[in-house]
């Protein structure tokens, strides 16, 4: 399960169109599908490449000017929630 320490990448085998600002996710492997409003697909486009949870919380806290800790359980639990779906791929923590 990713923690907020953890960075992710979008998996290889998810699709996805996004309509009014909206994305629907497919997954090519499993058939999951997931709908996401507009901060979601905010949220996924930052996972194009690998970032931390806790990195992307604080950026998106500062640029809407919101209470970090609020961001941060927001994010943390679209990124567990599209993990379990096998939208996100954990990558390995670089902590020793």
């Amino acid at each position: 399960m990713i923690q907020s320490g953890d960075a992710a990448v979008r998996h290889a085998g998810a699709l996805f169109r996004v309509l009014d600002g909206e994305t629907v996710l497919y997954h090519a492997e499993t058939g999951a599908s997931m709908l996401l409003d507009p901060m979601g697909s905010l949220i996924w486009a930052c996972f194009e490449q690998p970032v931390s949870v806790e990195d992307l919380s604080i950026e998106l806290a500062d640029e809407f000017e919101a209470p970090a800790a609020v961001i941060a359980s927001h994010v943390l639990q679209l990124a567990r929630q599209l993990e379990s779906d096998g939208f996100l791929t954990a990558l390995a923590s670089e902590e020793s």
